[in-house]
């Protein structure tokens, strides 16, 4: 129905005409008129219209009882037509607002209408597919891609992606959703791929989820179809301490790592690399003129890495006579059962923590009585006087020792035995809570035996539980820690009794991080 407005003809006094020219201003569609024959009618006469993209809306201002009225039509207050009617055509999603203002000689009359123009879903672009979500190059960083759109009804002009920090990205939260940007369309791009980070509103380490729209020129968006989540890296940085064997801080130790630029230690051996991502798992391999030494992955911790390199030693002797190894880090990885060989892998499994406590218990032989406790005791001071420093102490009872010694008859031909009570299984198979060094009770009765038969073989046991868990060598040629020897070994003196082979073996048993993968040292 239309809007009727009647003015009489002739001249309207002052007041009218001030009257008439406000509710012009203010889009009035009520004219108040005056009685006579001039009549101005509009239409549609709804206040607000709803269009599909592509339809259009016929409007008029029909001026009756005069003639010479003049009609302006404007579309967000830009002159859009004039005359009786206009079409405004949907061309694009969005709202517009569309007003006439009509001048009948000096009388003013306007109407505006709200023209909403919605999507057509019969012709909305498709769905932007291959939508992926990674991590960019620096922490924090976000890498939307999709591949381009095609087969359209309407030309695609641009593509919008959008995250949300609670919840997945839909139709419905896509208003309140953060846009990240508005990227053109390139119809010869195949797969686009953009990075996003704090910067654009990336918060670090927080669950978000995204989403990729397509545009048309009709201003229509593509549906949107999955949920696409993403935590967020954050940034670390991996903080190292080199040592040499005897724990002594390594300078100039260069680091390589992948993920920049190398570093080098300072004097305190220490260097850190970073900012890394959260992600990232770093790799350190060393550069120094000790044996060189690659980590096992490292991901985001708050511990030091810390490293151990073993210094190229040239061995002493050659134990067994042949060339059985090809230098120190070969003898260690062999000793220390680290080699690979049998179910112990190369995982290094020592003590957590030393001094190791000494629980040795009394005992006096039958024979000849021989003081066992005394003479195995004796061989403590000298595996600490050769080590430079105390890896033994006694323990105040059996209970709280590291180590226990026992006496008791061995069978033939044992003279002496190691062996792992907590937690249990073979030596160097698991980490060491508690091992037990048998000692045989019975040797004065051997024709020839001597007291210091016990001393020897205590030292040779307790090789065993410092790290030593192999033998040297399968025959006893004089070394401490053959198999089947050690008698002998105190014969140049206590001084002389552990060759310097042996002793840097254990003291980089002690300074080597608990569960060193063996395998990632190298000769260089």
């Amino acid at each position: 129905m239309n809007t009727r407005f009647r003015f009489p003809a002739g001249t309207v006094t002052a007041g009218l005409a001030a009257a008439l020219a406000l509710l012009a201003a203010c889009s009035s569609s009520t004219d108040p008129g005056g009685g006579g024959e001039v009549e101005i009618t509009y239409s549609p006469t709804a206040a607000a219209v709803t269009l599909p993209v592509g339809g259009s809306l016929e409007l008029r201002a029909t001026v009756t009882g005069t003639t010479g009225a003049v009609i302006t039509w404007t579309v967000g207050g830009v002159e859009a037509g004039s005359g009786p009617v206009y079409v405004h055509g949907a061309t694009a999603v969005g709202t517009d607002t569309v007003a006439v203002a009509v001048q009948a000689g000096d009388r003013a009359s306007g109407r505006s209408w709200l023209v909403t123009v919605e999507p057509d879903e019969s012709l909305l672009p498709p769905v932007v597919s291959g939508v992926a979500l990674g991590h960019g190059p620096v922490p924090a960083e976000v890498t939307v891609s999709w591949l381009r759109v095609t087969a359209t009804r309407f030309p695609i002009v641009e593509y919008l992606v959008a995250c949300r920090y609670d919840g997945p990205v839909d139709t419905d939260t896509w208003e309140g959703a953060i846009l990240l940007g508005t990227f053109a369309h390139d119809p010869g791009v195949l797969l686009n791929r953009r990075t996003f980070g704090e910067a654009d509103g990336m918060v670090p380490g927080a669950p978000a989820w995204f989403a990729v729209r397509a545009r048309d020129d009709r201003g229509q968006l593509s549906p949107i179809d999955g949920v696409f989540a993403h935590t967020i890296s954050y940034a670390w940085d991996l903080h190292v301490r080199v040592t040499d064997d005897a724990g002594l801080p390594l300078h100039n130790v260069i680091l390589n790592h992948g993920t920049g630029d190398p570093v080098t230690t300072d004097a305190a051996g220490r260097a850190a690399i970073g900012p890394l991502r959260s992600v990232d798992a770093v790799a350190v391999a060393t550069t120094s003129p000790h044996f060189d030494y690659a980590a096992a992955p490292v991901t985001v911790t708050g511990d030091t890495l810390r490293i151990v390199l073993l210094r190229q030693y040239a061995l002493v002797h050659d134990p067994c006579g042949t060339p059985d190894y090809v230098d120190f880090l070969d003898y260690f990885r062999d000793i220390t059962l680290t080699d690979g060989g049998g179910e112990r892998g190369t995982i290094l499994n020592k003590w957590d923590s030393y001094p190791l406590s000494v629980w040795i218990p009394p005992f006096t032989s039958t024979q000849l009585q021989w003081d066992l406790q005394a003479l195995s005791a004796a061989a403590v001071p000298i595996w600490n006087d050769a080590l430079g420093q105390d890896y033994l102490v006694a323990a105040a009872d059996s209970l709280s020792a590291d180590i226990v010694f026992a006496f008791r008859d061995l069978p033939d031909p044992y003279k002496g035995l190691t062996r792992v009570l907590l937690p249990g299984g073979d030596i160097g198979e698991f980490i060491p809570r508690k091992m037990e060094l048998i000692v045989e009770s019975v040797l004065d009765q051997i024709p020839g035996a001597q007291p210091v038969w016990v001393t020897e073989i205590a030292l040779h046991e307790l090789g065993h539980a410092l790290g030593h868990y192999g033998h040297t060598c399968s025959v006893n040629r004089g070394n401490l820690m053959d198999a089947g020897g050690s008698t002998g070994s105190l014969a140049d003196g206590p001084q002389n009794a552990i060759n310097l082979d042996e002793v840097r073996l254990v003291r980089a048993f002690r300074h080597l991080p608990q569960g060193t993968a063996m395998e990632g040292y190298g000769a260089r």
